[in-house]
């Protein structure tokens, strides 16, 4: 069972100060600077040419040109950006190992098709840019 959440994580610190009129805050008044499918990585260049062969099957709107692009850490998003909204595509995986494998890296030589990091065997929630 597939659960998707988007997480906004905005911090605010606003101070409005007008002398004799309302001080009601305004949404024009408020600017977050925010970064779309924040935790994207880049997908390996194998990838890119392989989904690129079946570019005409897949159809102008699912161009893999489109995924080829990937994101800072989020670390370094907030403290060398001042990004303060985050969009985070979450995944509910109740037993383990639902997306241990890489399901497509079977058809590409030399690409892993099992994810190594163990928490991707435990139950629980996981941050995916596509599953």
């Amino acid at each position: 069972m597939k659960i998707k959440f988007i997480f906004i994580i905005s911090t605010l610190f606003l101070v409005r100060f007008v002398k004799g009129q309302d001080s009601t805050l305004q949404l024009n008044d408020i600017r977050v600077l925010a970064s779309h499918n924040s935790y994207k990585k880049l997908p390996h260049p194998k990838v890119i040419r392989f989904l690129t062969k079946f570019k005409k099957q897949l159809g102008s709107s699912n161009d893999p040109i489109q995924l080829d692009y990937g994101h800072l850490t989020l670390e370094k998003q907030l403290n060398d950006y001042a990004i303060r909204g985050f969009e985070l595509d979450v995944y509910y995986d109740p037993k383990g190992g639902l997306y241990r494998k890489r399901k497509l890296n079977r058809f590409i030589t030399g690409q892993r098709v099992k994810v190594k990091d163990p928490v991707m065997k435990k139950p629980g929630f996981k941050v995916l840019h596509i599953s």
